[in-house]
C-alpha cells in the first residue's frame, strides 16, 4: 500500500487550492499546507495499522517528503517526481522480495 506525499495547495488550484478558498482559507498562508500534512499523516497511521495487523502480508511505502518541488499540479508528480516515487517503491519492495 502507499499513501501520498504532502501536497501543496496553490491559489486557485484545481484540486486543493480552490476547495480551501471556497471554505474561506487563504492558500497563500501555511495553514492549508499544515492541514494537508495532518491529513496525510493520519492516512499513513491508518495504513500502518492495517499493515501491522496483516501478519506481514501488507507493506506500506511511505512517499512523504519524496517529491519535493517536482509537482505537475497540486496532487500529481511531474515525470521527475514520478521517478522518485517509483525508486522509493522499488527500494521498499526489494526489502520484502
Amino acid at each position: 500500500m502507499h499513501g501520498y506525499d504532502y501536497s501543496i495547495p496553490k491559489p486557485g488550484g484545481q484540486y486543493l487550492g480552490r476547495r480551501f478558498e471556497e471554505l474561506g482559507f487563504d492558500t497563500g498562508t501555511r495553514l492549508p499546507r499544515e492541514i494537508v500534512k495532518v491529513l496525510v499523516d493520519r492516512f499513513y497511521d491508518a495504513l500502518q495499522s492495517v499493515a501491522k495487523g496483516s501478519g506481514g502480508r501488507a507493506l506500506v511505502v511511505d512517499f512523504r517528503n519524496t517529491i519535493g518541488r517536482l509537482w505537475h499540479d497540486e496532487i500529481h508528480p511531474n515525470d521527475g517526481g514520478a521517478k522518485k516515487l517509483a525508486t522509493q517503491a522499488a527500494k521498499k519492495m526489494g526489502l520484502v522480495l
